[in-house]
């Protein structure tokens, strides 16, 4: 191997990394830029959880999941990788609170947000039952407002506050958190209280679609 070489991953993943005069892989580049007047592989994404999974059917997910758990989800793509770099929880109610969830009390069981990959769940958001375990479980990627107004958008509509709030799962997982092209994997969102007095709540994926 010659000083100062690249390593191409030869599955087509076009991974690589730089190697220095000791043999260490020092940089890592993912994904590779296309090059200028060729077709990108790599297409935004922006996809609210939804009842069917595809962004379409309900996308508000201010449902009663007290007795029977209900489930909003991104599936997967037949055409294409969807890598997930961020994540936007978003709550509209008449008054907001970082005890609370929205308007309501503390939640019984709290929701779920979860990626699947085939017989193995991984729970990004678990049991959150107010706004404040939300924060914590999301890590409070840049805030804005302070105090009991942190992540608190006010008057977003006639008398109705919201809060946002984005998770940067990209900074956790090189490439994003990955829905595989053609699968049952998907991300997940669980409701497992009766949210129905809240005016809007949705969850949106922000990423990337590789295509192969």
């Amino acid at each position: 191997m010659s000083i100062n070489s690249i390593i191409v991953d030869g599955a087509g993943t076009d991974n690589r990394v730089s190697v220095d005069h000791k043999a260490l892989c020092t940089t890592a580049t993912w994904p590779v830029l296309p090059a200028e007047g060729s077709e990108s592989r790599f297409q935004f994404f922006s996809q609210l959880a939804s009842s069917v999974g595809d962004g379409t059917g309900t996308t508000n997910c201010n449902v009663d999941g007290s007795s029977t758990p209900q489930t909003f989800t991104v599936n997967s793509h037949k055409d294409y990788d969807i890598r997930v770099m961020k994540i936007v929880i978003f709550i509209e109610d008449g008054s907001v609170t970082h005890s609370g969830f929205g308007a309501l009390a503390a939640l019984t069981n709290g929701i779920d947000i979860s990626l699947i990959e085939g017989k193995e769940e991984t729970f990004l958001v678990s049991g959150a039952k107010k706004f404040a375990s939300l924060i914590e479980q999301t890590l409070a990627e840049r805030p804005f407002g302070d105090g009991a107004k942190a992540f608190e958008l006010e008057s977003t509509t006639s008398n109705q506050d919201s809060q946002i709030l984005p998770f940067d799962v990209g900074s956790l997982v090189p490439g994003g958190v990955r829905i595989s092209i053609g699968t049952l994997d998907r991300l997940q969102l669980e409701v497992n209280d009766d949210l129905t007095g809240l005016t809007n709540f949705t969850v949106r994926c922000l990423g990337y679609k590789h295509i192969a």
